[in-house]
């Protein structure tokens, strides 16, 4: 199986998602996992609309790259401490 070189702060979207979801949703890659029988990703959801952060892990061959830009860690820090400060979540 041709997985996909995943790398922090890479955006992601399910290839195939469910009928239940948007195909349009994209996620941020905290940390992907190459070194186990499946390999799998650590995600946040890019909500911005969202009042808190969202996070799932996936098995990377669910996942494709976004034909968006990458984000920083700075970014992805900063998107944590917004969501973070609307939850009252301490990070």
């Amino acid at each position: 199986m041709n997985l996909p070189k995943l790398k922090v702060g890479d955006m992601v979207k399910y290839h195939t998602p469910y009928p239940r979801e948007n195909p349009n949703d994209l996620y941020i890659v905290l940390e992907a996992h190459y070194d186990v029988e499946r390999p799998r990703a650590k995600l946040l959801a890019y909500a911005p609309d969202f009042n808190f952060a969202l996070t799932y892990v996936r098995f990377i061959e669910e996942l494709e790259l976004a034909d968006v830009i990458s984000v920083s860690t700075t970014e992805i820090e900063q998107f944590m401490k917004e969501k973070a400060y609307k939850t009252a979540y301490k990070l």
